[in-house]
Order: structure tokens, then sequence, then C-alpha cells
């Protein structure tokens, strides 16, 4: 699936790219974010693929919560 997804050149304003670091190394994450939190997120390297959703319609922190606070603090820790 991921394969399928880097494939596809994205373009629009909500195709954003982030880097975490990962262990010993930066890695490169893309995500498509929609309105309120709902956040789909794919790091290729590592053959992972988020989605979340949330409602957070009126609040900035909770906006982007699962790429700032969730993936680098609690999935990638996570992932083996």
């Amino acid at each position: 699936m991921l394969e399928a997804i880097e494939m596809h050149k994205w373009s629009g304003p909500a195709h954003h790219h982030q880097q975490h670091e990962y262990r010993d190394r930066t890695i490169e994450a893309f995500f498509l974010a929609g309105n309120g939190g709902q956040i789909v997120m794919g790091i290729p390297e590592l053959d992972l693929a988020m989605a979340f959703y949330g409602g957070s319609y009126s609040d900035h922190k909770g906006t982007y919560l699962a790429q700032d606070d969730y993936v680098p603090h609690f999935i990638l820790p996570a992932v083996n």
C-alpha cells in the first residue's frame, strides 16, 4: 500500500512533509491534513501508515496533536 501512495505525486495545500528523529537517524514522513485534526500519515522507510480522526475545529493544539506529539513521542518509540 505504501508503495502506491509513495509513487503518486501528491500536490495541494493539504499535503505536507515532516521529519522525525527515529533512533539514530532522521526519517521523512508525509501527511494529508483535514479540518480539526484528521490526518493520514505515511512513513515509507518504516512501512508505516497511520490515520487519526479528530474534532478539534477551533483548537490549534488539537489540530496538530497527532503529528507533533503522538507520532514522535508514542508511536515511533514503539516501532521496532
